[in-house]
């Protein structure tokens, strides 16, 4: 490293010299700022909307500015992370131990542990040499990595759970969903971009595609307009405007009535069971909600119960507000239909993954797979190289089993054959 780049480093990661910078830059505009302890700060922690405001200007420099601060300060983390990654599989012989904590979330999925997080791994982080964590991951000596996914799992959940039947019908007959999204809110034919388009064609195809992905995959939970800039520019690194945020969330929401009405429904039903315990509120698809002591209490389609200790209520500049205490953070939980659906749908995708791992462990008994890891929709299996083809034939068909519980609800799968743990 030059001592150039070395002086620019730290100036941006430095927390007054960056104010300098961006003070500059942004001229005669104000930064975002917040209280702290000894005076105002910037405001552009993860949770500060000034962050998302800066990352989302208008000014290219700015933007620019706020990703480069965003980079220095956690690139420290992702050399943490590899450092333990590689000191643990040392200790075990060169294997990397698994280590997923069960119910990690409320929802009853699991989650990372032992300092590494083997389940978020940054496959969609705007850094390359992120994305590229994974791929130090690779499977024993003359063993695959079978490593399968659900496709649009929440999604499809998310239409079963609501009857939004039009959206399931749609799922069930493989239609492009998000190129049929991108088109109605562009307003011009989008499709997947293929190998033989020219590169401003293939350009443009994958950012409408990626559009569409961000309506049916993140508008699903009430996201707003203001959200939606951030989701898309975080998660598929599509900047857009406010005034595409706007259009892509008012058209999700006009196409998709059932979902949008199931929010409110769930809301209120919550919000009558948890002041009136005495109370069972029903709801299609077999979704049952009721009290127990202090708790308001979901029970799922598959018979699980999601549990709310201390849901309740509490006055918020003059309005009554629903939600838990957090004994972990000592802070309110503050929740609403879209919040309550989120919960739902991604326990209900967690039961789906949970079922398709045993039935793909029991149907590839004879051929030694074992499924060595899982991140919310995905399975790696660990087979010998002649049985690879196998093994994804095995999970693939396990992922597309529709439980007992959700028959009707049209699931599928996406996978391929690995030595490394890649996307």
């Amino acid at each position: 490293m030059s001592d150039n780049t070395r002086k620019i480093r730290v100036l941006i990661s430095g927390n007054k010299s960056f104010e300098r910078l961006l003070r500059q830059a942004l001229g005669d505009e104000k930064p975002p700022m917040k209280p702290g302890k000894k005076g105002p700060i910037l405001a552009i922690a993860k949770t500060d909307q000034g962050r998302v405001d800066l990352l989302a200007h208008a000014n290219p420099k700015i933007r620019a500015l706020m990703g480069a601060r965003i980079g220095i300060r956690s690139w420290p983390l992702h050399q943490k992370r590899v450092q333990g990654i590689m000191a643990q599989a040392k200790a075990a012989g060169g294997l990397i131990p698994v280590a997923l904590k069960y119910m990690g979330a409320h929802t009853g999925r699991w989650a990372g542990g032992e300092g590494i997080n083997l389940h978020n791994l940054g496959a969609r982080s705007a850094e390359p040499l992120v994305n590229q964590v994974r791929e130090l991951l690779i499977a024993p000596p003359e063993h695959t990595l079978v490593i399968t996914d659900a496709s649009q799992i929440e999604a499809r959940v998310l239409a079963w759970i609501a009857g939004q039947w039009d959206l399931i019908e749609r799922f069930a007959n493989s239609e492009p969903i998000y190129c049929q999204f991108a088109s109605e809110v562009v307003g011009v034919p989008v499709r997947k971009a293929t190998k033989d388009d020219p590169p401003d064609v293939a350009k443009t195809m994958t950012r409408y595609r990626n559009l569409g992905k961000v309506g049916i995959l993140g508008a699903g939970y009430g996201m707003g307009p203001g959200r939606c800039l951030d989701y898309a520019r975080d998660v598929y690194h599509v900047d857009i405007d406010a005034d595409m945020a706007e259009k892509l969330i008012k058209h999700y929401r006009s196409a998709n009535p059932k979902i949008t009405q199931f929010w409110r429904d769930l809301e209120a039903r919550f919000k009558f069971v948890t002041r009136y315990p005495n109370e069972t509120q029903k709801l299609d698809r077999g979704l049952t909600l009721w009290r127990e002591g202090d708790t308001t209490i979901i029970t799922l389609p598959c018979g699980r119960n999601l549990r709310y200790p201390g849901a309740g209520f509490r006055m918020e500049a003059g309005y009554e507000e629903l939600g838990w205490p957090n004994p972990l953070t000592k802070s309110w939980t503050r929740a609403w239909g879209g919040f309550l659906t989120e919960n739902i749908v991604q326990a209900m995708s967690r039961d789906i993954l949970a079922e398709a791992i045993l039935l793909s462990e029991d149907r590839g008994k004879q051929i030694g797979l074992r499924i060595g890891h899982h991140v919310h929709d995905e399975m790696i299996g660990v087979v010998g190289n002649e049985h690879g083809p196998a093994a994804l034939d095995i999970q693939l068909e396990a992922l597309r089993v529709r439980p007992e519980w959700a028959p009707d609800c049209p699931l599928d799968a996406e996978g391929f054959l690995t030595q490394k743990y890649g996307k």
